[in-house]
């Protein structure tokens, strides 16, 4: 409940100060963006997993409130790995081995933030506000390190179909000309829920942390 009012605060200072400002100079930036991020799924189970550098992209839109504020919101298709190496198992004749084990969640993401512009020029950027992440997969790839077979040695755990949190991100932004311009970002991700979905057992416990590069080119419309 407390994730909730917090929600509903920060929509409604959004709209407080679009309604405080001049709406003659309404206008609007869509764009493209490409990035990688590193996800760490802070839980018991995962505890010697390590992050893995992997990807995320997606479309954005812009809206200028003005020169100093604007609204930005994107939707964005994220791949997240962890890895855990040197895993030792046995098999069913009582043979031990060693295998190397990957575990990729797979999420539509959807953040909503404040931006404002630093500087003279407006290009040094700082976001804050929240994110939904929408849960469309697991996978888990493990390899044998003596024969390089694929197999399944581990269970899927049991994921809820939805994550939420707060972001907060700096950038620079570069004026391209002609209405186009590039941004690079660093925007960091902390989930608030368990992602876990077993009801029967809640000392199980999983949240996400993730932090992107992103690369952001935008035209005004």
């Amino acid at each position: 409940m407390k994730y909730s009012k917090f929600t509903i605060l920060f929509l409604m200072f959004l709209t407080t100060l679009s309604f405080s400002q001049d709406y003659s100079g309404k206008k609007f930036k869509i764009g493209l963006n490409l990035g990688a991020n590193l996800s760490d799924f802070n839980g018991s189970v995962y505890d010697k997993y390590s992050p893995v550098t992997s990807y995320s992209f997606g479309l954005s839109v812009e809206y200028i409130i003005s020169e100093k504020w604007s609204l930005l919101s994107n939707i964005n298709y994220d791949n997240k790995i962890m890895k855990f190496e040197n895993f030792r198992t046995i098999n069913l004749n009582g043979d031990y081995f060693f295998v190397d084990t990957k575990t990729i969640f797979n999420y539509l993401n959807i953040p909503l933030n404040l931006r404002y512009n630093i500087g003279k020029r407006n290009n040094i950027l700082a976001d804050a506000g929240i994110f939904y992440n929408y849960f469309l997969n697991l996978e888990h790839v493990t390899t044998r390190q003596d024969t390089g077979e694929k197999g399944a040695y581990f269970s899927k755990p049991r994921i809820k179909k939805y994550d939420y949190g707060f972001l907060i991100g700096f950038g620079y932004r570069f004026n391209l000309g002609n209405k186009n311009y590039l941004s690079f970002i660093v925007r960091d991700e902390f989930g608030l829920p368990n992602l876990y979905d077993y009801k029967t057992n809640s000392s199980l416990n999983l949240k996400t942390n993730t932090l992107k590069l992103i690369l952001n080119w935008q035209f005004l419309i």
